[in-house]
């Protein structure tokens, strides 16, 4: 089990990003919607109240994931003239990207931001949609009017940064990263698991860091690196993510003391077991590696008995004649 390989497995279980880039993005409007009001001076912003009644109702469905019942209130709603339209048919876009009915979810985008233009969330996944569709030079487009926007919004340099780099912009997706994680450098709160999908900020590090490692910048990548553990207080994704670059740069050594000092923080973390059982197996430790991997099995099982961690600890359970479990 070669140390490329397991970096490539180490991939499947850890992706982090705020858009994925194949997944749509309509869940992170379930945030409050931030409202600019067109001729507002500049820094001049007003906030919606929160949904009540039943257009509450639909935004708790699209929480639950029951899309289909939502976006059949939310049209009851406009056809009736209960629903503040914007509103209404930014949540109807939310509904429409999860049935990847892209087309659908950009008229509905359309509309909201034709009726309010000053939509955050409308304006962003607007952008996310016109990817999808194949409509790189607009979503760039669209994404870059974001930030000018709202230049104190995280969120919408982290779009444009992922854009940016889908269309071969390096330099500047590393750029529009950096800024993303300049305007959300908090350390993340505890617990972390349920914290770092909020953070733009430490999503655009794993994007930086993704992007210096393709780029061979192994030495910026690791500073990233450690600037994500040191944000998430240690957190398994982070460091994990440290010891994957420590391994592709072959300083094997200090994958090990990385991984070895999130385990003494997080007993019993899988993953972090997981690649540090097959380092160990790699350096002919099985005595080591043996229970890592065991206890990690049975996690991975769990969560997809197909997936390739479960192949591969497998594979690395058998080069030391072990069981799967004690």
């Amino acid at each position: 089990m070669g140390q490329r390989s397991l970096a490539v497995c180490v991939e499947d279980v850890m992706t982090f990003t705020a858009r994925p880039h194949h997944a749509p993005p309509a869940l992170a409007a379930l945030s409050a919607l931030v409202f600019a009001l067109a001729g507002c001076p500049p820094g001049e912003t007003t906030t919606p109240p929160p949904p009540r009644g039943e257009m509450a109702d639909a935004v708790d469905m699209i929480a639950r994931g029951d899309f289909p019942a939502a976006e059949a209130l939310l049209g009851q709603l406009l056809r009736d003239h209960l629903a503040e339209p914007a509103q209404a048919h930014h949540y109807l876009g939310v509904c429409a990207e999860q049935r990847e009915d892209w087309a659908a979810a950009e008229e509905h985008y359309r509309e909201a931001l034709r009726r309010q233009p000053g939509l955050f969330e409308s304006r962003h996944n607007l952008g996310n949609v016109l990817h999808y569709r194949g409509r790189d030079d607009d979503a760039l487009a669209t994404l870059t009017e974001l930030t000018l926007a709202f230049p104190e919004e995280a969120e919408g340099f982290l779009a444009l940064g992922i854009q940016q780099e889908e269309m071969g912009d390096h330099e500047g997706a590393l750029a529009s990263l950096g800024k993303a994680s300049e305007l959300d450098a908090a350390p993340l709160p505890p617990p972390v698991e349920s914290s770092m999908g909020a953070s733009a900020g430490f999503a655009a590090l794993f994007e930086t860091a993704a992007i210096l490692g393709e780029l061979g910048r192994t030495d910026e990548e690791l500073a990233v690196m450690r600037e994500a553990v040191a944000r998430s207080s240690g957190a398994p994704i982070a460091a994990v993510g440290l010891a994957r670059a420590l391994l592709r740069a072959g300083r094997e050594d200090e994958a090990e003391t990385a991984l070895r000092d999130c385990l003494a923080t997080h007993p019993g973390d899988a993953t972090a077991g997981f690649v540090l059982g097959g380092l160990l197996v790699e350096a002919r430790r099985c005595d080591e590696a043996v229970p890592l991997l065991q206890a990690a099995l049975p996690v991975f099982l769990a969560a997809n008995p197909e997936a390739g961690t479960v192949r591969k600890i497998r594979e690395a359970l058998a080069a030391c004649e072990a069981p799967e479990s004690p």
